[in-house]
């Protein structure tokens, strides 16, 4: 209910671009899913300067992509395709697609559904020139592997320094995998197998991180 404010705040702290967020909860008034609310997501973006570069799409940790249940995977392809067409209009670059938590990639059947599930728009987001900007839990190899079986420069990697550290992952060994597919940072700080925290408290080498990262082409 006061997402317009968040637009004044950012310009006031003196940033360019905020990431917006597609809740599960409530999804039905999230301005992205409608044309008035496109339209004031413009307004509001011209009156103060501040883009809208991503969208973290969390409605999809509710109702995974390859959830069993076609009927499930029938509404996402309607909510997707809806939110590609806002993101196009609104100048998005990456949507997130987060396989995190409940829509964690466990299992070979998963994968190959969010395979399938995902393909299906390939061509659709390279005409419009936007990324999906995955998040996932697996390790560096394995995550790369999924990547790769992707032929699309618009299926990128979301890189969110906190979840990483929580789950033990060395970001060198993350960057030499998948470095130059990373479109989207997240700037967080979790505790080693635990939640998050304020940052600077936790396990996340932030600068060591941001170090390595200007080494490459982000």
């Amino acid at each position: 209910g006061y997402w317009k404010d968040e637009y004044e705040i950012a310009r006031s702290l003196e940033l360019d671009s905020i990431e917006f967020i597609l809740d599960f909860h409530l999804s039905h008034l999230n301005p992205l899913l409608n044309d008035n609310g496109i339209n004031s997501i413009i307004d509001i973006s011209s009156k103060t300067g501040v883009k809208t570069k991503s969208v973290c799409a969390d409605y999809f940790m509710e109702r995974p992509i390859f959830d069993k249940n076609k009927d499930v995977r029938i509404a996402n392809d309607k909510i997707i395709k809806k939110l590609l067409h806002s993101c196009s209009k609104i100048g998005v670059e990456d949507i997130v697609i987060p396989c995190v938590d409940k829509s964690s990639l466990t299992s070979h059947q998963d994968k190959e559904v969010f395979i399938s599930e995902i393909s299906k728009y390939l061509n659709i987001l390279e005409d419009l020139n936007i990324n999906f900007s995955l998040e996932t839990d697996l390790p560096p190899e394995d995550f790369f592997n999924l990547i790769n079986e992707f032929d699309s420069k618009n299926i990128t990697v979301n890189y969110d320094i906190g979840n990483s550290a929580s789950l033990g992952y060395s970001f060198i060994d993350e960057l030499k995998y998948y470095g130059d597919r990373i479109s989207n940072i997240h700037i967080k700080d979790r505790v080693y197998k635990g939640s998050s925290v304020i940052l600077g408290t936790g396990n996340a080498d932030i600068r060591s991180f941001l170090q390595e990262v200007s080494k490459i082409d982000y």
